[in-house]
């Protein structure tokens, strides 16, 4: 059996571990996300990995391609919140998407979109779903537990 020198295996591990500094070291945006939405208003959230900076730029536009901004927003990348910022914003019309993405130094966002909510004064079309799954091969779920049962005959 041949046995490679130590000295060949630390100079391909140095070699190695240089090549992927980079990768770890890098800033990224990791979660992006809006909520709470009013026919107004909404709520912007992102996380970024390894901040290269905690000032923050979010763009909202009215079309994907970020041609009709309507307001870039400073945003405080907070570390105690796990490299987390949200912000919200106001001013929107009601019934319309939006497209948000974020800047922190050279790390980019990808882009988001959202709907803020009609106009609550005026009628709009709306779909209702919802879902249950009663499967009993899904246990342990207790309050199906005995469902299609001798004791509990489905």
């Amino acid at each position: 059996m041949k046995r490679f020198p130590a000295k060949s295996l630390l100079s391909f591990a140095l070699v190695f571990s240089e090549s992927l500094a980079p990768v770890y070291g890098s800033s990224a945006f990791l979660g992006l996300s809006a909520g709470d939405m009013t026919q107004s208003t909404a709520v912007l959230w992102a996380r970024v990995e390894n901040p290269p900076t905690l000032a923050a730029t979010v763009v909202v536009a009215k079309d994907q391609g970020f041609q009709q901004i309507v307001a870039p927003l400073p945003a405080t990348i907070k570390p105690e919140n796990n490299s987390t910022f949200k912000i919200g914003i106001s001013g929107l019309q009601p019934n319309t998407q939006y497209f948000y993405r974020a800047t922190a130094g050279t790390a980019k966002s990808t882009v988001g979109s959202f709907f803020t909510n009609p106009d609550p004064a005026l009628p709009a079309a709306f779909r209702l779903a919802f879902t249950g799954d009663s499967d009993q091969k899904y246990r342990p779920f207790p309050a199906i537990e005995m469902f299609g049962s001798v004791a509990n005959p489905g």
